[in-house]
Parts: C-alpha cells; sequence; structure tokens
C-alpha cells in the first residue's frame, strides 16, 4: 500500500513541478507587457488600451489562448442589441467589435499561429 502512495505523491509532485513551469512567471501572460500589444509598434496604442476595457479583455483572452494557456477563448460585448439607441451608437459598437477582432488575428499572424474566430449572439 506505502508503494501505491509513493508512487501517486511522486505524480502529484510532478504534476506540481510541471504546473510551476508553465505557469510560474505571471508576467507571461500580461499583455500590459507584450510590445505586440501595447505600445508603439503593438496592435493598440497605450492611450487605446488604457481607454478601453473592451481593448484589455480581449487582450488577456488573446494572449492566454495565443500563448497556449488556453485552449479556447471567449469574448463577451455586451449592448448590442441597438432597442432605441440610435444608429451611430450601434456604428461605435460595430467598429470597436471590428477592432477587437482584427486584433485577435493581427496577433496571431505576428505570432505565426492559426487562428479561428465564431460570432454568435442571442439573436437580439
Amino acid at each position: 500500500m506505502r508503494s501505491a502512495f509513493a508512487d501517486l505523491l511522486r505524480f502529484v509532485l510532478d504534476d506540481v513541478d510541471d504546473v510551476v513551469d508553465r505557469f510560474g512567471d505571471p508576467t507571461s501572460l500580461n499583455p500590459n507587457l507584450d510590445p505586440d500589444i501595447v505600445g508603439a509598434g503593438g496592435i493598440f496604442s497605450r492611450a487605446e488600451y488604457d481607454g478601453d476595457a473592451e481593448f484589455r479583455k480581449t487582450a488577456a483572452v488573446m494572449k492566454m489562448v495565443l500563448s497556449g494557456y488556453a485552449g479556447a477563448g471567449t469574448i463577451t460585448m455586451g449592448g448590442y442589441d441597438y432597442h432605441g439607441q440610435g444608429r451611430a451608437t450601434g456604428e461605435v459598437r460595430d467598429f470597436r467589435a471590428g477592432r477587437c477582432m482584427g486584433a485577435c488575428l493581427e496577433y496571431a499572424a505576428r505570432r505565426g499561429l492559426p487562428l479561428m474566430l465564431y460570432v454568435f449572439s442571442d439573436g437580439s
């Protein structure tokens, strides 16, 4: 019985070592520090990134997915039902959604990785 326990413990500790090796440096997931995402040569300027939560949310998800830490990502954007908000509001929101999708595609291209986007709606 002790041998089975020792084997299990070794297995768990090996798994912990793997997790620490893969996720031990939190800066590797921080989109703020990735020059391909934010800054002069980045997809978003610092002002755009700091000024729009949708861009920051998109950057975090695309960084996790395209760095291999997540197999898929979901970016939820609300307020797209357009009921009584006028055409101008809808155009701004559509443009922002397009910028977020384009950012994901551009980041994938810069990393040399394939990426599929799937857009779905609740039907509003």
